[in-house]
């Protein structure tokens, strides 16, 4: 298995002088005091102003989110809702109309919407 020249040797002195020349030729001109001072400033506003971005859309979730189990912790019962009791004793009724054979027991049985399609499919 081959290794690689340079895994654990040092640097021989041209290498050392290739680096330096290459470092130098991309390093940036060091900044003045006031332009660090001015560069710290604005990347200080900058993360500021990332880091609040999504408050507003946050602030409006959660509020939208609480109006809306408000709405349904206070919202009106409606008086011909049935109850599950309701259903059990309409089911029971229906069965047995069912059982009965006759037709009039039958739709006395149907729930309020079931009877007004059965009138409206027996003045045809």
């Amino acid at each position: 298995m081959k290794t690689r020249p340079d895994a654990h040797e040092p640097m021989t002195e041209e290498d050392a002088r290739l680096v330096r020349i290459v470092s130098d030729a991309c390093a940036p001109p060091a900044m003045t005091p006031v332009r660090r001072a001015r560069f710290d400033t604005d990347l200080d506003a900058r993360l500021a102003r990332e880091r609040w971005r999504f408050a507003p859309w946050l602030a409006a979730a959660v509020t939208a989110g609480a109006a809306a189990l408000l709405v349904i912790a206070y919202a009106p019962r409606s008086a011909d809702t049935p109850a599950v009791a309701d259903d059990a004793g309409t089911e029971e009724a229906f069965m047995l109309a069912v059982a009965g054979d006759s037709s009039l027991d039958f739709e006395a049985a149907l729930p309020a919407e079931y009877q007004a399609i059965a009138l409206m499919l027996d003045a045809e």
